[in-house]
């Protein structure tokens, strides 16, 4: 299971192109390239780690096609390397 996905979650759609089901072969609707979803539900499955996202009922999509949502700023991420590379005591 994954490290990462719980119900609540967001996550990113990572999958281009048609969702083709993998037991039964049929295209359906599923999220598009891009598209923030929330997980709703996480089960193993035979082929990995399966998760279902709010506006997609009872649809099982595989995990890997998808990656957190990551909400931190540019800001954020320019104070933690500020920490990183100013020694203690030295105003930056």
């Amino acid at each position: 299971m994954s490290s990462w996905a719980s119900p609540g979650v967001k996550c990113v759609c990572r999958k281009r192109g048609e969702w083709i089901g993998k037991f039964t072969g049929r295209i359906g609707d599923g999220p598009k390239f891009g598209q923030v979803c929330q997980i709703v539900a996480v089960r193993a499955l035979s082929h990995g780690t399966g998760i279902q996202v709010a506006g997609y009922g009872d649809e099982w999509f595989s995990l890997r096609r998808f990656r957190p949502l990551i909400t931190r700023s540019q800001e954020d991420d320019v104070a933690i390397f500020r920490k990183l590379l100013v020694p203690e005591g030295v105003d930056a």
